[in-house]
């Protein structure tokens, strides 16, 4: 069972837990937590000259990297659409990386199944707020293509049919699993 932001458990981290050696310890880093902020600039088109919105996300991640088993900040702050790539790309990079591992799984020796269980629920979780906020960002931009168009400009459908109004922001929740490796 997982605490209400998702963390597993003391004994599920027990149950999970497993010793590496010191050579492979050493350089495996843990993100236990994360949370991202929101922050907005101004900028200008570089073609049109024309002023926009420009919305950051400040990311702070938190973790025991390689030899150190203090947790670090990490702390970026990236372009909102520079959030979307890496979130796509990690998609990319994880089936790659999943591509590789299934031949070794079948091999007998395979992964702790309750790991899997977590990263399995995780990544269904996961798929579901990015296809959540993949909507909402088609919802937005299609506002305001509705909004640049003008009222003269937009086809009967556009002026007809109802955008969806944003949605109500969730809680800020940080998020991570508390384990040791």
């Amino acid at each position: 069972m997982t605490d209400v932001e998702g963390r597993i458990t003391d004994d599920e981290a027990r149950a999970t837990a497993i010793e590496l050696s010191d050579g492979v310890a050493a350089q495996s880093s843990t993100i236990t937590s994360m949370s991202i902020g929101p922050s907005f600039s101004i900028g200008t088109m570089a073609e049109s000259r024309k002023q926009v919105l420009v919305p950051f996300m400040s990311c702070r991640f938190k973790g025991t990297f390689g030899k150190d088993d203090d947790e670090t900040p990490v702390d970026v702050i990236l372009t909102f659409d520079n959030v979307a790539f890496l979130v796509k790309r990690l998609g990319e990079e994880y089936l790659e990386a999943m591509d590789s591992f299934e031949p070794i799984f079948r091999s007998g020796l395979a992964p702790s199944k309750a790991r899997l269980d977590f990263a399995a629920r995780w990544m269904e979780e996961g798929a579901t707020a990015l296809s959540d906020a993949s909507r909402r960002i088609a919802d937005l931009a299609a506002r305001l293509e509705a909004e640049e168009a003008g009222p003269d400009e937009q086809s009967a459908e556009a002026t007809t049919e109802a955008l969806p109004a944003p949605q109500p922001t969730r809680p800020r929740r940080k998020s991570g699993p508390r384990r040791d490796h």
